[in-house]
C-alpha cells in the first residue's frame, strides 16, 4: 500500500519559506539514465543524492515561495514523481541538519551555536569510536599541491599503461616461480619475522593508498580538506577525507577517485614480489614478500571487495550506476520484512530500471561476507585470549543482529504509524522468533560427524629400505609377486670399502704363510686381521645384498612421486612405496575430545569418501569403540601446515603435534575395492550417531570451537 499523499503534520511547515544557504551548492550526476542531484552544505556536512522527485521540491526553494506553493506546483508538474507530504517533510528537515537549507529569515543565534555544538560532538564520537577512534591531523593540501602534476601523470593512459606492464611482470613472475612462491608463503605464514615485517610496511603502504586517493581528488580539481590517522585492531592507519569526488560530474572520475588506493596497494604489491624474485635470500628478500602478501591480502579481503564498505564497493557503486546501494538494498529488505510482518504502509527505496535485482541480493550477501569475516576475527581473537574472543563475538551479534532487528521494529513509529500497526508487527515477529526456536528445539535432525583420516594398510604392504643408499631404478604402477625387487639402489662407498678389503686380503693371507714357521707371533696378528676382513667382507655383501628391495607380499607397487625416486638418498628404514591391495585396509580418524566422547553412546553406520575418488560412497565400521589419545597425529597430511583441519604447533618441524586433544580410532573398510585405495591418501569419514535436534547440535559445535580454539585463559 502506498503513504498517503497528505500528513496530519503538514500545517507546521506549510507556510515556511525555505532557501538556499550561501555555500550551499548541488551537482548534476546522470545515473542509469536519469538525473541526480549531489547536494551538500558549507563543508562541515557530507552530501546528499537527490532523484528527481525530490529535486522537484529543493530546486523551487528560493525563499519567496512557501512550503505549499512548492509542492502544489510539484504535484502539479508530475503527480506520479512529486514526493507525498511526509517525505517532503522529511526531506525539509534533512537538508536543514545538513546546512543546505534556511527557513524564514535569519536563524536564531542560539540555534546555530547549539547546532555547532551538536556536530562538534558527533564528529568527537565518531574519532572516539571504540572500533576505530580517530585523530585528525588537519588539512593535507599543502602537501598535496605541489603533487598535483604527478597526479596528472599518474592518472593518465600513460600511467594506466605502466601500471598494466608493472602488474603483467610481477604476475608472469608469480606464474613462473609458483612453486617457489608457494613454499615460501607456507614458511612465512609460521614465521615472526615475516609477520613483524608486514606490520612494519602496513603504514608506509596505507599511507601511500590513501595519498593516492587524495592526488585523484586533487587531479579532477576536488579539495581535500583533513586527513589523519584510524586505529583498527591496534594498527594506526591513514585517512583523508575524499568525499569531494562525490560532486564529480563524471561516474569514470568518481570509481577513479575511489580505485587510487586499490591500484596503488597493487602496484606495491608487484614492486614487493619483483624485489623478491631479484635478490638473495635476507631482509630485503623477506621484506619484498612481505609486501607482496600484505598489498594482495589487502586488496582481496578488504580495500577491493564490493561487499564491504570501502573503495571496492564505491567503484561498484558508480560503475554500475547503483547509488548508496549497501543503504537502498538494506532498506528494501527492511520494508521487505515489515510487510512481511504486517506493518503495510512499508515504503522501500525508488529503483530506476534494472537495480531491483541488486537491492535484492547485495545485502544479504554483504551480511553473509561479514558474518564469516567477525566469526574469523572471534576465533583468531579467542585464540589469544577468551575475554577478546568473547568481546568480539559479542560486538558481532550486536552489529549484525541486534541493531538490524532494532531498526526493523523502530520503523514504524518512526513514520507516525498507528500503535495497533505497530503492535500487530511486534506479535508477528515475536510468534516467528517463536515457532524458530520451537522448530529448534524440538525437531530431530541428522546427527553426523565428519572428521579427517588416513589411509592404511597392513605393515608387509610397505615397502621400506634396508639399508642406506641411493635409488638407482625403482618400478612403479605394476603389480609384482612375492620375492620380486620393486627398487634398486647402490652405495658407491660401500663397494669401495668391499674393494679395498679384497684387495688386502691376498697379502695377509702371504703374510700369514710366510710367517708361520719363522715368527709365529707376526702370524697370529695376520690371521686376526684376515679374519676381521673376512667378518667384514661377509657384511659388505649382505648389505650390498640388500640394496635390491624386494616384496613379501603380492600387490601394486605404487610410488607417490616416482619421477622424483630415481638419484635421491634414502635411509635404512625409510619408506620407499606401498604395495596396493596387500592385506586388509583400514583408515585412521582423528576425533577431538567431544567427537571422541560422542562415541560412547554407539554409531549407527560408517560411510566415508577418499581424497583419490570423492565422488564415491564407502561404507566401513570401527574396528575399537574407545579411541586411543595420541601425542601425533597419524600423518602430517591432516594437520593445518599442510592443508589438513587440524591446528597443530608451529614448533613442531614434523607438522604432526596438535595444539589440542586428539584421538584416533581405525575404520576398516567393508567389501572389495577396485581400485585398491592408496596408502597415506586422504579420507572423509562421516559417523552417524542418530538424530538431534538443531539446537543440540549448535551448542555442541559452539563448545567445540570455543574449547578448542579460544586461548585456555582464565575468564
Amino acid at each position: 500500500m502506498e503513504r498517503p499523499l497528505h500528513s496530519d503534520r503538514w500545517h507546521q511547515v506549510a507556510a515556511l519559506r525555505p532557501r538556499w544557504r550561501m555555500h550551499a551548492r548541488s551537482d548534476r550526476q546522470q545515473v542509469r539514465g536519469a538525473t541526480w542531484h549531489v547536494v551538500s552544505g558549507d563543508g562541515r556536512s557530507g552530501t546528499l543524492r537527490l532523484d528527481a522527485g525530490a529535486w522537484s521540491i529543493v530546486g523551487r526553494c528560493d525563499g519567496l515561495r512557501t512550503m505549499q506553493a512548492i509542492w502544489d506546483e510539484a504535484l502539479a508538474e508530475d503527480p506520479a514523481a512529486a514526493p507525498t507530504q511526509d517525505e517532503a517533510i522529511e526531506l525539509l528537515a534533512r537538508l536543514v541538519d545538513e546546512r543546505c537549507l534556511a527557513c524564514d529569515g535569519l536563524p536564531d543565534v542560539a540555534v546555530i551555536r547549539e547546532d555547532d555544538r551538536t556536530r562538534a560532538a558527533r564528529r568527537l564520537s565518531g574519532r572516539l569510536n571504540p572500533l576505530a577512534p580517530r585523530m585528525s591531523l588537519g588539512d593535507p593540501t599543502p602537501l598535496l599541491r605541489p603533487l598535483e602534476p604527478l597526479a596528472r601523470h599518474l592518472f593518465s593512459p600513460a600511467g594506466a599503461l605502466a601500471w598494466l606492464a608493472l602488474v603483467a611482470l610481477a604476475v608472469g613472475l608469480a606464474l613462473a616461480e609458483a612453486d617457489a612462491v608457494v613454499r615460501h608463503a607456507g614458511h612465512w605464514a609460521q614465521s615472526p619475522r615475516h609477520l613483524l615485517l608486514a606490520t612494519l610496511a602496513w603504514l608506509p603502504m596505507k599511507a601511500v593508498h590513501e595519498a593516492a586517493h587524495a592526488l585523484a581528488v586533487r587531479r579532477w580539481g576536488g579539495a581535500v580538506r583533513e586527513a589523519g590517522l584510524a586505529w583498527m585492531i591496534g594498527l594506526p592507519v591513514p585517512y583523508v577525507d575524499a568525499s569531494a569526488a562525490d560532486r564529480f560530474a563524471s561516474s569514470r572520475q568518481r570509481a577513479a577517485v575511489g580505485a587510487a588506493g586499490i591500484l596503488a596497494e597493487l602496484a606495491l604489491a608487484a614492486l614487493g614480489l619483483i624485489a623478491w624474485a631479484m635478490t638473495e635470500p635476507g631482509w630485503l628478500h623477506d621484506a619484498g614478500f612481505a609486501v607482496a602478501v600484505a598489498g594482495t591480502t589487502s586488496t582481496l579481503l578488504f580495500n577491493g571487495n564490493p561487499l564491504m564498505r570501502m573503495d571496492g564497493y564505491f567503484v561498484l557503486c558508480d560503475l554500475a550506476g547503483l547509488p548508496n546501494l549497501g543503504t537502498r538494498s538494506g532498506a528494501w529488505w527492511r520494508a521487505a520484512l515489515q510487510r512481511t510482518l504486517g506493518w503495510r504502509d512499508a515504503q522501500g527505496p525508488q529503483t530506476a530500471a534494472g537495480e531491483r535485482g541488486w537491492l535484492v541480493a547485495y545485502a544479504p550477501l554483504a551480511w553473509g561476507w561479514r558474518l564469516g569475516l567477525m566469526g574469523s576475527l572471534a576465533l583468531w581473537a579467542g585464540s589469544q585470549h577468551r575475554l577478546l574472543g568473547a568481546a568480539v563475538a559479542l560486538m558481532t551479534v550486536w552489529g549484525l543482529v541486534l541493531v538490524p532487528l532494532r531498526a526493523l521494529l523502530r520503523g514504524p513509529s518512526e513514520a507516525g504509524a498507528p500503535l495497533a500497526a505497530r503492535w500487530r508487527m511486534h506479535a508477528r515477529l515475536g510468534a516467528v522468533l517463536a515457532g524458530l526456536a520451537a522448530l529448534a528445539v524440538m525437531v530431530p535432525l541428522p546427527d553426523r560427524t565428519v572428521a579427517p583420516g588416513l589411509v592404511r594398510t597392513h605393515d608387509d604392504a610397505r615397502v621400506r629400505a634396508g639399508v642406506e643408499g641411493f635409488v638407482v631404478a625403482a618400478e612403479s604402477g605394476r603389480r609384482v609377486d612375492p620375492g620380486t625387487v620393486v627398487v634398486r639402489l647402490d652405495d658407491p662407498a660401500l663397494r669401495r670399502e668391499r674393494e679395498r678389503l679384497e684387495q688386502a686380503r691376498p697379502g695377509l693371507r702371504a703374510e700369514l704363510f710366510a710367517s708361520l714357521r719363522s715368527d709365529p707371533a707376526r702370524a697370529r696378528q695376520a690371521e686376526e686381521a684376515l679374519v676381521g676382513i673376512e667378518a667384514e667382507l661377509a657384511s659388505i655383501d649382505e648389505r650390498l645384498a640388500q640394496l635390491d628391495v624386494s616384496v613379501t607380499v603380492s600387490g601394486r607397487f605404487e610410488v607417490t612421486r616416482p619421477a622424483d625416486l630415481p638419484g635421491r638418498f634414502v635411509r635404512e628404514g625409510d619408506e620407499l612405496g606401498t604395495l596396493a591391495g596387500a592385506g586388509p585396509v583400514h583408515v585412521r580418524v582423528a576425533l577431538d575430545q567431544d567427537e571422541a566422547a560422542r562415541l560412547r553412546g554407539g554409531v549407527r553406520t560408517v560411510d566415508l569418501r577418499l581424497a583419490e575418488a570423492p565422488g564415491r560412497v564407502l561404507t566401513g565400521r570401527l574396528l575399537r569403540q574407545a579411541p586411543a589419545a595420541v601425542d601425533a597425529l597419524p600423518g602430517a597430511a591432516l594437520g593445518e601446515r599442510f592443508g589438513g583441519s587440524i591446528p597443530v604447533d608451529p614448533a613442531d618441524e614434523d607438522g604432526t603435534k596438535p595444539m589440542r586433544p586428539t584421538y584416533v580410532v581405525d575404520i576398516a573398510l567393508e567389501g572389495e575395492i577396485d581400485p585398491p585405495p592408496r596408502p597415506g591418501g586422504r579420507a572423509w569419514v562421516r559417523l552417524d550417531h542418530g538424530d538431534a535436534s538443531l539446537a543440540e547440535q549448535a551448542a555442541r559445535w559452539l563448545r567445540q570451537t570455543v574449547r578448542g580454539r579460544f586461548a585456555p585463559d582464565a575468564l
